[in-house]
């Protein structure tokens, strides 16, 4: 049996994981970085609200700030990523889905094979998202 990999990745996870973690932040343009009240260094992930601004990893804090003045940083908290990224490994790994190399030969079966695959990944995400409350892409 051939074996076929999913790639799966969790958006924002960082400044997502914040976002549970502190609903306040839920909405808010979130950066994360490693001393916000120092005001230097730079933005380690942000969230959608923040990428919506032009904010990018890698920026200066000042420069996110100079791009969106309502931009929150926060702290990392890197207890919280491992437990959620285990949550996330056990959605996934939960997801039973197979490729026969056999079944694969038919392009009517083909067409089946794609269509169990693909039901069974957007369950895996559903399910991600309401028991964690993560968005797995």
């Amino acid at each position: 049996m051939e074996r076929i990999i999913l790639h799966s990745d969790l958006n924002n996870f960082y400044a997502s994981v914040e976002c549970l973690y502190n609903p306040s932040l839920r909405g808010k343009p979130v950066a994360l970085a490693c001393d916000p009240e120092a005001r230097h260094g730079i933005v380690l992930a942000k969230n959608y609200a923040a990428k919506a601004f032009g904010i990018a990893t890698g920026n200066p804090l000042w420069m996110a700030k100079r791009k969106c003045p309502d931009i929150v940083f926060v702290p990392s908290h890197y207890d919280l990523y491992m437990k959620y990224s285990q949550t996330a490994r056990e959605f996934t790994a939960s997801t039973p889905i197979r490729s026969n190399r056999t079944v694969l030969m038919s392009a009517g079966l083909m067409l089946r094979e794609v269509q169990v695959f693909s039901a069974a990944v957007r369950k895996s995400r559903i399910s991600c998202e309401k028991e964690s409350g993560l968005s797995l892409a």
